[in-house]
């Protein structure tokens, strides 16, 4: 997920394009951001509202989109998110979606994978055990290999026909979901476990976050106490953050070999690291940023918001209520 190269005389420009997904009865005309617009100091904002939600999106290395939702709409762009338009042969009951490029995406409802090879034009679904725990996850290096959160960790070498447990469950609940890779070798995944219900002691939480050098052949667990991670961000291989369901924000510089805790309660969300200082977290409570390093956060969008997708350090997409934004962070020259 995060790209990480050092940069400098870095500010950080979060422009909130919303594009209209207007998908109706999903015919061939194309939506495009001509809503309202407002700029608030450094940050601009222009939003038009859909008739369909979607749960995710992910966007290929060139720019081509796919955003997918539980109804059975899926959408596509090839113009870096300006405009949308849905594309054949809706899939049903999904929550997220992974472009791997143009034309090779997977998405996955609770139990199925899904396939299409020609950019969205057509779907099948893949071959796998359906027993056990939901998917939660999906990460693809290339076409050929991925690895899917279900029972631990699950590794396929081709294209999602067949899979193999790369990981299995860690003892700490079955929701090992949050992959964040630097480079197709280094990646990491965290989750755990919360137990809502009334248990002795209280509410039983565990969470943890593992590391793989080798493109998720094989896993080493991080040196980490916390309660169930909701997200991870490494933005270098030995500096990354987490934040728990406790909304506690930890730091490590180490590799994970030690973390600090930063903030006792961080807006809740999934956090995105342009550099030491500088970074947003988007969640269901709007999207706050911080040039800090994360010890104070400032509200800049109020609306909640779903998943965030980077696809490269300084250009991201979210979901929200029937919208998707794009965030941009840019040099300040």
């Amino acid at each position: 997920m995060p790209t990480t190269r050092p940069i400098r005389n870095l500010f950080l420009l979060v422009s909130l394009i919303l594009t209209a997904l207007a998908c109706g009865l999903c015919d061939d005309t194309t939506e495009r951001a001509t809503g309202r617009s407002v700029q608030v100091g450094w940050i601009t904002l222009s939003e038009v509202f859909t008739t369909n939600g979607v749960t995710d999106i992910s966007f290929s290395p060139h720019g081509v989109g796919y955003a997918a939702g539980g109804l059975g709409t899926v959408l596509k762009s090839t113009d870096n998110g300006r405009s949308w338009l849905p594309v054949p042969g809706a899939i049903s009951g999904v929550f997220t979606i992974f472009a791997v490029d143009d034309d090779n995406v997977f998405a996955a409802s609770a139990r199925t994978l899904y396939r299409s090879s020609n950019g969205g034009s057509s779907w099948w679904s893949t071959d796998f055990d359906k027993g056990g725990s939901n998917i939660f996850g999906l990460y693809f290096i290339s076409p050929r290999e991925g690895l899917m959160a279900k029972d631990g960790i699950l590794r396929s070498t081709d294209w999602g026909s067949t899979w193999v447990k790369a990981l299995g469950d860690l003892g700490d609940g079955p929701a090992c979901s949050l992959f964040s890779f630097l480079d197709p070798s280094n990646g990491y995944c965290a989750g755990g476990y919360t137990n809502g219900g009334v248990v002795p002691g209280g509410r039983y939480s565990s969470g943890f976050a593992i590391k793989t050098f080798d493109g998720g052949r094989t896993w080493s667990r991080l040196k980490l106490h916390t309660t169930q991670i909701t997200t991870i961000d490494f933005i270098s291989p030995t500096t990354g953050y987490i934040c728990n369901i406790d909304n506690e924000m930890y730091k490590t510089t180490d590799g994970g070999n030690s973390w600090n805790q930063v903030n006792r309660h961080v807006p809740g969300g999934q956090l995105h690291f342009v550099d030491e200082a500088k970074g947003i977290v988007a969640g269901s409570s709007g999207i706050y940023y911080t040039d800090n390093g994360g010890m104070s956060w400032h509200k800049i969008y109020d609306s909640g918001v779903g998943p965030m997708r980077f696809i490269n350090k300084t250009t991201g997409f979210f979901v929200g209520d029937s919208l998707i934004g794009k965030i941009s962070l840019q040099d300040e020259d």
